[in-house]
């Protein structure tokens, strides 16, 4: 085991490693952070050459990111600073329902706090993430495709393929052995595959078309969640009184409205969320995004852990996604920093332990995300009366508002 970390070591001549982290999204590179004042040999490898994995700078296509209160403590612990110019807080939510009296309403300063969340440009998490990287002198290796992971006693051996493509010439490939293998590579994750590890799926059957819009009355730091038939409708308040619009539609009206011009997108904007805010205008250009369910299970192998969306996939009502990733980032870091913990020893128990401490919390942000999808899609008359009943009971409940704000803060317990 060692403490030394040379960003620029020859992957051919990396020798055994503690930890190997696959992926460098927003999730590994939190991980790769977290790790480095831990006395472990920590290398982060990624499947996209560099200069595709750093994130786009072009404003007219960002994505922002709603981080809870937990999450942004823990972004200031690793270190990261941002610039104020380029956060949004949300100070309170409106949540209705398209055709329905009644509304639940959030507000942070009734909880006495300033505010309930904060959104950010990913493209500015992503920068943040790779200059504290940087001069912290983490190892990490891109464009490194993982092609197999081989188990020897104590450690398991990752073959990747690197290097450019060409048509004479084959990808050049390495060996490293490592005690344990970080799969934080999304989604469709190559490490939960190659590890052998179950999973259940579920396509949502629809889309998210996400796009940013001006709107003529001040937003007022406030996130509004409006429920629809085709699905919810989300809009955050950013900076420069624009709005980000999250819209979750069956994917043919999703590709139908990103195909429209600007006036007609805004009108059906309208349609479908109201005059709140008055005019929409300028919209930014749109992306789709299929939208799924995924749970590893179970989540670890014996010398392997699944963490972020490799291990859970969660639908973005609620914006829980990568909140639940760092929360899983942090837990692995207080165990691997555990008083107690000899890290100079065989780590086989350590993913067992990670996965039990972690249940609950996922089960209960992927329980949150599914059922309140259920409880607003539906549009049965005795649905409509019994949300609306529910809508009116909340607002008289103090302590529901309370439970729920905690919840949406990241205090799932």
């Amino acid at each position: 085991m060692v403490d030394t970390h040379t960003a620029a070591s020859s992957p051919h001549k990396l020798g055994k490693i503690d930890i190997a982290i696959v992926g460098g999204g927003l999730v590994g590179q939190a991980l790769a952070l977290a790790l480095r004042d831990l006395p472990l040999r920590v290398v982060q490898f990624e499947a996209a050459p560099e200069a595709k994995a750093l994130p786009s700078l072009d404003p007219a296509r960002e994505r922002y990111l709603a981080l809870n209160a937990r999450s942004f403590a823990v972004l200031q612990q690793l270190g990261l600073q941002f610039s104020a110019a380029r956060l949004s807080p949300i100070r309170s939510v409106l949540i209705t329902r398209q055709g329905e009296f009644g509304q639940i309403s959030l507000d942070a300063a009734r909880e006495g706090l300033d505010r309930l969340g904060t959104l950010i440009p990913a493209s500015e998490l992503a920068l943040r993430l790779n200059d504290a990287l940087v001069a912290r002198t983490v190892e990490r290796h891109f464009d490194h495709r993982l092609q197999a992971i081989v188990a020897h006693e104590g450690e398991s051996e990752l073959h990747f393929v690197h290097g450019s493509t060409g048509s004479n010439k084959a990808d050049a490939s390495s060996q490293i052995r490592a005690r344990l293998v970080i799969g934080a590579d999304g989604t469709e994750s190559t490490v939960r595959r190659l590890a052998g590890l179950s999973e259940q799926r579920r396509d949502y059957g629809s889309n998210a078309l996400v796009f940013n819009v001006s709107v003529a009355q001040p937003h007022q730091c406030c996130a509004f969640e409006r429920f629809t038939d085709r699905g919810p409708l989300a809009l955050l308040p950013l900076p420069l009184q624009r709005m980000g619009v999250v819209w979750t539609l069956p994917e043919v009206d999703a590709r139908a409205l990103q195909a429209l011009g600007d006036r007609p997108l805004c009108h059906a904007l309208h349609a479908a969320f109201g005059y709140r805010l008055g005019a929409f205008s300028a919209p930014s250009p749109r992306t789709v995004w299929p939208l799924l369910a995924l749970h590893a299970q179970p989540d670890f192998t014996e010398r392997c852990i699944l963490l972020g969306n490799a291990a859970q996939t969660v639908h973005p009502l609620g914006a829980q996604g990568f909140n639940l990733g760092l929360r899983d980032v942090m837990a692995l870091r207080t165990l691997l920093a555990a008083p107690g913990q000899d890290l100079a020893q065989d780590l086989s128990e350590l993913p067992a332990r990670y996965s039990a401490i972690r249940a609950q919390d996922r089960r209960q942000t992927r329980e949150f995300s599914d059922q309140s999808l259920v409880a607003s899609s539906s549009a049965t008359p005795a649905a409509r009366w019994l949300r609306q009943l529910g809508f009116a009971a909340f607002n008289s409940m103090p302590l529901a508002e309370r439970s729920l704000i905690r919840f949406g803060l990241g205090f799932t317990r």
